[in-house]
């Protein structure tokens, strides 16, 4: 089934998604080059450091690990804490210089993707907040942020955007301790581990009083997740992203029980499809097509799956003629 066969006839009418959204979407809608280190994590980490990283080197946590131990050894006296602040101050400080830029270079082509009738969540795991600057500023409404344990959270015309791994905000003025949120060694995925064990145990208590089959609103991004169809869209998920992968698991392992699959909603993700030597050839190999779905049939690359996803969704926000004869 494809994600408009879905949207179509799934049982649920008034169910609404959940959008994971990675770096791939900056890549889609700020392509020019001065945006390079929001495109991906190698980028942004060697836009900072002395120490270069390869794309060949694609476990990000572990390379911020090593960049931390090369600036020790030229800063001897510095503790590791201190000098992952120190970095971790060096990224805000250039991404919150990069969303300015792209605030400045508006693109609201990709607003059809946030209509509250069918997005409930948002989970983001960059940094910046690009797409929530250009839908509070398009809608003139404020974005609000809520209180919660990890990361941040802020909410646009009924759409929480999470961001699990921290977030900068635009009003971001040098100050040290509005990037320590941010999370990109392992030793901060590691607490994020826990962070999801205390949201699973919270969810199955809440589960326990409800009905498996009840819509709830999510408390958190876990629950985001877990209770929602989810559309993965520009975000590799590699195995390094450690919270996100037990947040799966714990979503698969929750409805594995024969009459409980019925309650579990499908992940789409959208991945380059392309013929190579009269063979296809999928992009995010390690997500098995029988878990995550793709968004729709054919193939294409991932600017074409951009169009498809864009086009499905100003599809499904168009509102009926009125033929109605006077």
């Amino acid at each position: 089934m494809t994600l408009i066969d879905y949207i179509k006839y799934r049982k649920e009418k008034n169910q609404k998604f959940t959008l994971i959204i990675g770096s791939g979407f900056i890549k889609q809608f700020y392509p020019d080059c001065q945006f390079k280190p929001l495109h991906n994590w190698t980028e942004l980490l060697n836009s900072i450091s002395d120490y270069q990283i390869t794309s060949d080197e694609n476990n990000y946590p572990i390379c911020f690990e090593k960049m931390i131990a090369n600036v020790s050894k030229s800063k001897t006296t510095a503790k590791a804490s201190e000098i992952e602040n120190c970095l971790l101050w060096q990224i805000a400080a250039k991404i919150n210089e990069l969303q300015k830029k792209a605030f400045k270079n508006k693109n609201i082509s990709f607003l059809n993707l946030f209509n509250k009738a069918y997005i409930s969540d948002v989970i983001v795991l960059n940094f910046d907040l690009i797409i929530e600057q250009n839908l509070s500023s398009t809608l003139h409404i404020k974005k609000k942020a809520k209180s919660n344990d990890t990361g941040s959270v802020f909410n646009i015309d009924e759409i929480n955007f999470w961001h699990p791994h921290g977030a900068v905000d635009i009003k971001f003025n040098g100050d040290a301790v509005a990037s320590q949120n941010l999370v990109l060694g392992y030793r901060k995925y590691a607490n994020l581990l826990q962070i999801v064990e205390k949201y699973r145990t919270a969810f199955k208590q809440k589960e326990h009083n409800t009905n498996k089959s009840e819509i709830l609103e999510a408390a958190n991004w876990f629950e985001a997740i877990i209770k929602r169809p989810v559309i993965i869209l520009g975000a590799s998920l590699k195995y390094d992203e450690l919270d996100l992968w037990l947040a799966f698991i714990n979503r698969s392992r929750n409805y594995i029980k024969g009459k409980n699959i019925k309650h579990q909603h499908p992940i789409f993700v959208l991945r380059e499809k392309k013929i190579i030597d009269d063979k296809l050839c999928l992009s995010h190999p390690h997500l098995s097509p029988d878990e995550f779905w793709d968004i729709d049939t054919g193939c294409y690359t991932y600017s074409q799956g951009w169009d498809k996803i864009l086009q499905i969704f100003k599809t499904i926000n168009k509102k009926p003629k009125n033929n109605a004869k006077c």
